[in-house]
């Protein structure tokens, strides 16, 4: 199924003349994370430019306009930031470096990391949650969130 098609899913794109350059992404976290169990949450997925257009800043438009819009108010946006889908080759970037490079560009929006146990995350050292409450969220909702980040205490 197309993201478009999904009723939370929202996809916004960057285009020259006729051409996309470059789109993001937002819609429900797949059925089997821990982040599908709670009901405000949305998942900030893919955040794709165009190779010839990776020098312009098309990605931190991008979001800064999705961000504008009131939706996010309502949810918790989460973005899983997966090293396996850096292109590490042609940014010349070392693994470390590109991290950095992806958590300046999301916490322009005002994500900001938080740690977790999730396995899929805590599978390598690069990989990142990043998360961004929005200002109709219910404290209760942020509570419920938090709980959801560290699911293996005790254990």
């Amino acid at each position: 199924m197309l993201i478009s098609d999904l009723p939370e899913g929202k996809v916004f794109i960057a285009r020259f003349q006729d051409k996309i350059i470059g789109y993001v992404t937002f819609h429900a976290p797949d059925e089997y994370s821990r982040w599908s169990k709670h009901p405000y949450v949305l998942e900030l997925g893919a955040v794709e430019v165009s190779p010839e257009w990776r020098n312009d800043k098309i990605a931190h438009y991008l979001l800064m306009a999705a961000f504008s819009h009131n939706f996010v108010e309502d949810h918790i946006v989460v973005t899983i930031v997966f090293c396996w889908h850096w292109d590490l080759k042609n940014s010349g970037l070392t693994m470390m470096n590109y991290q950095k490079m992806m958590t300046r560009l999301f916490s322009a929006v005002g994500l900001m990391k938080m740690a977790t146990d999730d396995p899929d995350i805590t599978e390598h050292p690069a990989n990142v949650l990043m998360v961004r409450f929005g200002k109709n969220v219910p404290k209760e909702a942020i509570q419920r969130f938090e709980k959801l980040t560290f699911l293996n205490r005790g254990r």
